[in-house]
């Protein structure tokens, strides 16, 4: 049921190829606060950076059409690069879930089938998270469900459940909060449940 091809990131490069466009120095100079602002779409390079960057020299000569590298903080280019790689390790782990559990019984009792959609629904909110967010843990539920909790402590946590209709049903723990709720997700994540996760972890 998974595939793992759609999964395999590419492999680590030492300049970006010629293809990819990136913002001149002038332009850098503009963006003082990071390269959100360059108009070469800088927002979508921070992964691409990721992917580029080396402690070894960039040969400029070695493509005409390379300008510059960006910069960008060290900080933030392995915060993106540990989200990715993380990500997909959970990606995989969900896939593993689904296997183990597409026929009921799988908890050798009377456990209902996660079925493929449910699963893919599941996998579509996870590749939907933000890559400024925390990455939740999964766990298969016995009545069909797959659970994603992101836990800070015992008081302040949130659960969401996913079910094959894409009807999410979630719970949060936040102090003395107890607030819960159901929603739809198509392709978006909900930003009602990117607030409590923050709230979460802030």
């Amino acid at each position: 049921m998974s595939n793992g091809d759609s999964w395999q990131s590419r492999a680590p490069k030492r300049r970006p190829p010629s293809s990819v466009q990136v913002c001149s120095p002038k332009t850098q100079n503009k963006a003082a606060k990071g390269i959100q602002k360059c108009p070469t779409g800088g927002r979508q390079l921070i992964a691409d950076v990721a992917e580029f960057r080396s402690d070894a020299p960039i040969d400029e000569a070695d493509d005409a059409n390379f300008e510059c590298f960006i910069e960008v903080p060290f900080q933030e280019v392995s915060r993106v690069a540990k989200f990715d790689r993380d990500s997909k390790a959970l990606l995989k782990t969900l896939a593993d879930l689904a296997y183990r559990c597409e026929r009921p019984g799988w908890d050798e009792e009377d456990a209902e089938a996660i079925t493929l959609d449910t699963y893919n629904v599941a996998r579509r909110f996870l590749m939907a998270l933000p890559r400024d967010s925390q990455l939740p843990t999964i766990n298969p539920e016995p009545d069909g469900q797959l659970d994603f909790e992101w836990y800070q402590s015992p008081r302040r946590l949130l659960t969401v459940s996913v079910s094959a209709t894409g009807t999410l049903y979630w719970a949060a723990l936040i102090g003395t909060e107890d607030p819960r709720g159901s929603c739809q997700f198509v392709d978006q994540f909900p930003k009602t449940l990117l607030y409590w996760i923050s709230q979460v972890y802030g």
